[in-house]
């Protein structure tokens, strides 16, 4: 099945209108804290099953409708999809300057996509093209009707299955280095630090801890038990909800030394 990524097109939410039909596929966690929401796109690529301007879908764009595509087609925005764990991207538009000015671009939306799938007994590779003499013009502040189109071409090819995923190294290499890029480290103000931290976090714990030791060697004394047993839990769910609180406010003061901070915490 082919999925398709509509996690950099949250702006343009019609697009989740692409087929009435389209399911939502269950997201992974990752998937979930990068906002990415995946579902079954509407082009059927069956093994072996070659398909030439296969007709998609028919929607008439109102001017707002539009407008919206059309600032996607001027910020860049991309399409990304899944098909059989490969992944494949293109951009959704194109911006033809016919002149030096801004108001001489033309902004056009790609209609046709066309599918380039290698196999040997299974899906090997998968590319994706747009046709670029096939557009529909949203430069005009007016309704479109637009009709989207697909191809698909099968061809043998000679690549083994075991490296069928070679060609997105350079890609993910890249990726791996800006993520570890070395920056310097911000100064942290005095209130993060460990002291203060500490402190904080033993202030709210301590008056039930006092209140139990009051209880048992003070002058008073409970007859009934349960309730200390419900104030020992209470204790411990203040101390585990101060504790996530403030390692999430050193995560988000970009301490790198928070990992062993949480244990005193506790």
């Amino acid at each position: 099945m082919l999925s398709h990524s509509l996690a950099l097109h949250d702006k343009v939410t019609f697009l989740l209108e692409i087929h009435l039909n389209s399911l939502k596929e269950k997201e992974a966690f990752g998937e979930a804290l990068n906002g990415n929401r995946l579902v079954s796109a509407p082009y059927q690529l069956d093994f072996l099953c070659d398909k030439d301007s296969e007709f998609v879908w028919k929607k008439k764009f109102m001017k707002l409708e539009a407008a919206q595509f059309r600032s996607a087609v001027k910020k860049d925005y991309y399409f990304q999809m899944y098909y059989d764990d490969l992944l494949i991207w293109g951009f959704i538009g194109k911006v033809n300057q016919e002149g030096k000015e801004p108001s001489e671009c033309k902004y056009c939306l790609f209609k046709h996509i066309h599918f380039d799938i290698g196999y040997k007994d299974c899906v090997i590779e998968i590319n994706v093209r747009v046709d670029p003499n096939i557009l529909v013009n949203l430069t005009e502040d007016q309704a479109v009707e637009v009709k989207f189109l697909y191809t698909a071409k099968w061809k043998e090819t000679n690549i083994q299955f075991e490296k069928r995923m070679d060609k997105y190294s350079q890609y993910l290499g890249i990726h791996w280095f800006f993520s570890y890029k070395p920056r310097k480290i911000p100064p942290l103000p005095w209130y993060p630090g460990a002291i203060p931290q500490m402190a904080m976090a033993g202030f709210l714990p301590f008056i039930e801890v006092y209140y139990m030791f009051a209880s048992v060697w003070g002058h008073k004394i409970f007859t009934i038990y349960s309730i200390l047993f419900i104030i020992f839990i209470i204790l411990l769910i203040v101390t585990a909800f101060i504790t996530v609180a403030l390692t999430y406010f050193q995560l988000a003061a970009e301490d790198h030394e928070w990992w062993w901070r949480y244990v005193d915490y506790g």
